[in-house]
């Protein structure tokens, strides 16, 4: 019997997210797959010192211990290089950039680079230290709340698929896992920054549509570009009929989940 976390191919075959990166694999048992070999393999390599990550432009450097990035990055596995290569052509010089469910930075560092005026948002406390840091080393300006973007201002419950000392890339407002942590969350009307912003991307795993509708004003008065990571058919048709309400349209997907909408004038 597969988890509920997988979904039976046929064949004797299932989909499932690997144990250590949560990368999507197909496995034949519950047995550790030569994809999870190599991310333990490569967790033990990067436990410390940094990794350089690049992106369009420019390149950013990432502390390595606990970060999926990272290890994929180590074990020669190419981190969304559609979504990087182009990130550099979506930003504008002085213009403000918002990035919803930050992680540890990789593309809010890189836009502060590109020169941007970048809020990044990231709600889990250990991700957040981790964002902290990394815009530390990389010498950038990037203005940080400790909150979840949503439609609401007041506090929710985050789930994480880790203890909360450790850093998450699936940490969910909407997806129940393993632990629980209570954070704050905000509207992006409520932060309306002064001067225009350019960009704003979502990863939020499933919350994209209430952080669109906590973002209507913001996304009305500046036509941003909106990348947004998109998990499922049914959450795209959803978040596509959102934002077409407001002049959107649908532009192109990148690395299969990242999908880029473009704002009328």
């Amino acid at each position: 019997m597969t988890s509920p976390m997988s979904r039976s191919l046929g064949g004797g075959s299932y989909l499932r997210k690997c144990l250590v990166c949560g990368y999507p694999i197909t496995a034949h048992s519950h047995a550790l797959t030569a994809h999870e070999e190599e991310c333990l393999n490569g967790k033990a390599k990067i436990m410390s010192g940094t990794i350089t990550i690049p992106v369009g432009k420019v390149a950013v450097e990432l502390l390595c211990a606990g970060d999926a990035i990272a290890r994929m990055t180590a074990n020669s596995k190419a981190w969304e290089p559609e979504t990087r290569s182009i990130w550099h052509t979506l930003i504008n010089e002085g213009e403000g950039v918002i990035d919803v469910g930050a992680y540890t930075g990789v593309y809010s560092i890189a836009s502060a680079m590109l020169g941007a005026r970048v809020l990044a948002l990231e709600p889990h406390p250990v991700n957040y230290v981790r964002l902290r840091d990394n815009a530390a080393i990389n010498s950038t300006r990037i203005r940080m709340l400790e909150a979840a973007a949503s439609n609401h201002k007041g506090n929710r419950i985050l789930y994480s698929k880790r203890n909360a000392t450790e850093i998450c890339d699936t940490a969910s407002l909407d997806t129940q896992q393993a632990v629980a942590i209570r954070v704050s969350t905000v509207r992006l009307d409520d932060l309306m920054p002064e001067g225009r912003v350019c960009l704003i991307k979502i990863d939020t795993e499933y919350h994209e549509c209430d952080v669109i509708r906590g973002a209507f004003d913001l996304l009305a008065r500046d036509h941003p570009n909106v990348i947004a990571e998109i998990l499922n058919p049914q959450e795209r048709v959803r978040v596509s009929c959102l934002l077409a309400m407001i002049g959107y349209k649908w532009r192109c997907v990148l690395d299969g989940r990242n999908h880029l909408y473009i704002g009328g004038d």
